[in-house]
C-alpha cells in the first residue's frame, strides 16, 4: 500500500530574510517577480532587472521570479509563492502568514495567475499597514490572515487548506557560466551555453576570450539581407522613447508595468500594461495620450498599443565578428555601461542560400546613459534594432539589437 503523504501542519519559521521553513521544508521568499517581454531571453530579462541575479523560476503566463545567491538563495529551493493552489484560492488571493514566534510576516498574493506580492516583513506594524493597503484593492476572491494582525471581519484564518506543495516550483540557475567584474562594467560571460566568443585568444587581462571552430564557407545568395531597410539604433531609440512617453504614463490608481517598444515592418509597436490599484478605467483612458487602451480581466488590468513610424537608415555592410567583441566592448567599458552578448552561428540551405546570417545579439541595460549606448551601437554595421524596454519600478532601460555578419567573414576569423 502506498504511504499517505503527511498533511502540512503550517509550522512557519524564519531561517533568514530570504528563506522561511514550513514544516522543516525551506522556502525561498521575497523574489523579484517580473513579466517577461515577448521574445526576450531569461538572461536578457535578468540583466534588465539589475544584472545581479543568477537564479530564476517561471510561473504563470510568462512571469519570471529572480533571485541571487549572494542574498542567501540557492539552486533547488522551493519557491514559496508557488506552493499555493489557485484552484482552491481563486484567481485573486491575498495571504499574510506569520511565523510561529511572531517575528516576521510573509505577505504573498496572486492575481490572474501571476505573483502580485512576495515580501517578508519583520515589523508587525509595517506588515499590518502593508496588508491593509493590499486588501483595499479590488476583486479579491480570498483573503487569509492570522488573528494576531487584528484585521477584523472578512478574513479567513485557515492557512494550510489551499496549499499544493507537491506542485511547487524550485529555483534554477539562469545558465550564465561566469560573471566577470570590470571597472564600471559588469559583463556576463555566456561561454558554452550561449557561446560568447572572442575568437583566437585566451584570458587576457580583464577580458574573457573563448575560441570556437568557424563554420564552413559557402556561397551566399540570399537577398535582401535583414539589415537592408531598418532604422538606425539612434532613430529607433528616439522614436521609441518619444512614443513611450505618450503611452506609458504613470496614472493615479494604476500600477504601470514594463513598457516595451519593438521593431515591426512598418515602424515600431509600443505596448504598455497596467494593473488596477483602486483607479477607474476612465482615469486611465484620459491619462494615456496616444494608443488604443483595452481593458481585460474585468477591468483589473489594461493594455495600450501605439504604432510609430521610423526613418530608414542608409545601408551599412556588416562588420567582422571581432569588431563586436573587441572595439565595442572597449567603448562600453569606457562609458561605464553594461552589455550582454550572445553569439549565434548562421544557417545555410542545401543550395547555399542563407536561411539565417551569423550574428551577435546584444542587450544593454542602464538606468542612465541608454542614449549613449544607442549612439555607440550606431557605429556597428549590419545592425538591426529589436526592442527597447523600460521598467519604471526599477528605473532600468534595456536596449536589444542584433549585429549581423557575413558567413565568409565569420569563417575567416
Amino acid at each position: 500500500m502506498k504511504a499517505r503523504r503527511a498533511e502540512p501542519r503550517g509550522d512557519l519559521a524564519m531561517v533568514s530574510p530570504t528563506v522561511l521553513s514550513l514544516d522543516g521544508r525551506p522556502l525561498a521568499v521575497g523574489l523579484l517577480w517580473q513579466i517577461a517581454a515577448e521574445g526576450m531571453t531569461v538572461g536578457a530579462a535578468a540583466l534588465a532587472a539589475g544584472g545581479r541575479f543568477d537564479l530564476r523560476v517561471r510561473r504563470g503566463r510568462g512571469q519570471i521570479g529572480f533571485a541571487a545567491t549572494e542574498d542567501g538563495y540557492r539552486t533547488g529551493l522551493t519557491v514559496g509563492a508557488t506552493i499555493f493552489d489557485d484552484a482552491r484560492l481563486g484567481s485573486n488571493w491575498l495571504i499574510a502568514w506569520m511565523t510561529g514566534d511572531g517575528s516576521a510576516t510573509w505577505l504573498v498574493a496572486g492575481r490572474d495567475g501571476h505573483v502580485f506580492e512576495d515580501r517578508l516583513v519583520q515589523d508587525r506594524e509595517e506588515a499590518r499597514d502593508r496588508f491593509r493597503d493590499l486588501a483595499a484593492g479590488p476583486d479579491w476572491d480570498r483573503i487569509i490572515a492570522p488573528r494576531e494582525l487584528g484585521l477584523g471581519e472578512g478574513v479567513d484564518e485557515e492557512m494550510c487548506a489551499p496549499l499544493a506543495i507537491g506542485r511547487a516550483k524550485r529555483l534554477r540557475p539562469i545558465g550564465w557560466s561566469r560573471r566577470i567584474a570590470m571597472p564600471g562594467l559588469a559583463v556576463i560571460a555566456l561561454a558554452g551555453v550561449l557561446g560568447l566568443v572572442w575568437q583566437g585568444h585566451a584570458l587576457i587581462g580583464e577580458r574573457v576570450v573563448v575560441s570556437e571552430a568557424p563554420p564552413k564557407t559557402e556561397t551566399i545568395t540570399h537577398r535582401p539581407p535583414p539589415w537592408a531597410r531598418v532604422p538606425s539604433a539612434e532613430a529607433f531609440m528616439i522614436g521609441c522613447t518619444q512614443g513611450m512617453d505618450r503611452v506609458g504614463r504613470e496614472i493615479i490608481g494604476w500600477q504601470l508595468g514594463t513598457v516595451v517598444c519593438r521593431l515591426v515592418n512598418d515602424g515600431a509597436r509600443i505596448e504598455a500594461r497596467w494593473q488596477r490599484a483602486g483607479g477607474t478605467p476612465a482615469r486611465l483612458r484620459d491619462g494615456v495620450e496616444a494608443g488604443e487602451v483595452r481593458f481585460v480581466d474585468d477591468n483589473a488590468s489594461a493594455v495600450a498599443v501605439h504604432h510609430v513610424a521610423l526613418p530608414i537608415a542608409r545601408w551599412r555592410d556588416p562588420d567582422a565578428p571581432g569588431a563586436i567583441t573587441g572595439r565595442l566592448f572597449d567603448r562600453f567599458q569606457a562609458a561605464g555601461l553594461t552589455m550582454q552578448v550572445e553569439r549565434k552561428a548562421g544557417r545555410l540551405g542545401d543550395d547555399g542560400t542563407v536561411i539565417e546570417y551569423p550574428h551577435h545579439d546584444l542587450a544593454v541595460a542602464a538606468s542612465a546613459g541608454i542614449g549613449e549606448a544607442a549612439e555607440l551601437l550606431g557605429e556597428v554595421g549590419g545592425l538591426v534594432p529589436r526592442s527597447l524596454a523600460y521598467d519604471p519600478g526599477r528605473n532600468v532601460w534595456l536596449l536589444s539589437v542584433r549585429a549581423y555578419h557575413l558567413a565568409q567573414e565569420e569563417a575567416a576569423q
